[in-house]
């Protein structure tokens, strides 16, 4: 159940290196400035373990099935998109939780230089940042302005209804497929 007054951010995904959650946690238990929800597992699974039981405002889930993760999202302020660039799949993979989080109306922190960072300067759904703990903190704080997160999630939602949906995409997807076939 949520608090009123509460701001949320989740992160819900693997946890493994790359995905800056290890570097969230240690700033936002250093830093409670927010509740931070992490549900997952991975290697890192111990570590947020750890962290849940040394900070009051980091609440680890473990693995969080469809439904729960619909729970979690409905219950959330910000969803967290953030990924390493040095990992190639990292700047060219876009993660459902984006999509996802665009659909429920919800705003991204993503990564700079990543195809999720582009899709969320291009649809205004969030705000897109290069991993330092200054920044992170700078974008938390902005977000913390309701209004602010009403318009980014609004956009994204309305993305979601225009463009990132399963009838645009799988024209888009057919048309490929038919340039392909006639190579």
């Amino acid at each position: 159940m949520r608090i009123p007054g509460d701001y949320v951010l989740v992160y819900g995904g693997s946890l493994e290196s790359g995905r800056y959650i290890a570097e969230v946690m240690n700033v936002l238990c250093e830093h409670p400035l927010c509740i931070l929800k992490v549900a997952g597992v991975g290697k890192l699974a111990d570590y947020a373990v750890t962290m849940h039981n040394k900070c009051k405002n980091i609440i680890y889930l473990g693995w969080v099935g469809p439904d729960g993760m619909e729970d979690l999202m409905l219950t959330s302020d910000v969803v967290l998109c953030l990924f390493d660039v040095s990992n190639e799949n990292n700047v060219i993979g876009t993660p459902n939780r984006l999509f996802e989080a665009m659909a429920y109306g919800l705003p991204v922190i993503a990564s700079e230089g990543t195809a999720s960072g582009k899709i969320v300067k291009e649809t205004e759904c969030g705000l897109v940042i290069s991993w330092s703990e200054e920044n992170f903190l700078a974008s938390i704080e902005r977000l913390r302005d309701a209004e602010l997160r009403k318009r980014l999630g609004s956009n994204g939602r309305k993305a979601v209804k225009e463009t990132y949906n399963w009838k645009t995409m799988s024209e888009r997807l057919i048309n490929a497929y038919g340039r392909l076939w006639k190579a």
